[in-house]
C-alpha cells in the first residue's frame, strides 16, 4: 500500500511551461519525456483530495519518481487502468501527466483498422 503523499495546493498543480527555469533544475536530459507520449499504470488515485499517481519506468528512469496525476487529467481512468500520457513539469518540480488516455491494446486496434477497410 503507498503511503498517501500530502495534498497539493491548486495553485501548486498548474503546469510550469518556464523551459529556462527547467533547465535550470540540472535535468536537461528529462526534455525528451516532455514531448513524447509515455506509458504507465495508474497505481494510486485518491478522489477526494483530487490526485493520484502513474507508475512508468521511463517517467522513473529519467525522473526518479512516479509521474503525478491531477484529477483534470484522469478521463476517466481509473486504478489499475493501463495509460498514454504526456509529461509536463508542475510548479512543485514534479512531472506531472497530461493529456491521458487509456493505451489502446494492439489487437484491438488492429481489428478496428481492418473494418475501417
Amino acid at each position: 500500500v503507498a503511503a498517501a503523499a500530502p495534498a497539493p495546493e491548486d495553485d501548486e498543480i498548474e503546469e510550469d511551461d518556464d523551459d529556462d527555469d527547467f533547465l535550470r533544475r540540472g535535468q536537461p536530459q528529462a526534455t525528451e519525456l516532455r514531448t513524447a507520449v509515455v506509458q504507465g499504470r495508474i497505481k494510486f488515485f485518491d478522489a477526494d483530495k483530487g490526485f493520484g499517481f502513474i507508475a512508468s519506468p521511463e517517467v522513473t528512469h529519467v525522473y526518479g519518481q512516479d509521474a503525478f496525476l491531477h484529477q483534470n487529467e484522469t478521463n476517466g481512468c481509473s486504478v489499475g487502468d493501463e495509460v498514454e500520457f504526456v509529461i509536463k513539469m508542475n510548479k512543485r518540480g514534479q512531472p506531472q501527466a497530461t493529456s491521458v488516455k487509456p493505451r489502446t491494446a494492439p489487437a484491438a486496434a488492429m481489428a478496428k483498422e481492418r473494418e475501417a477497410e
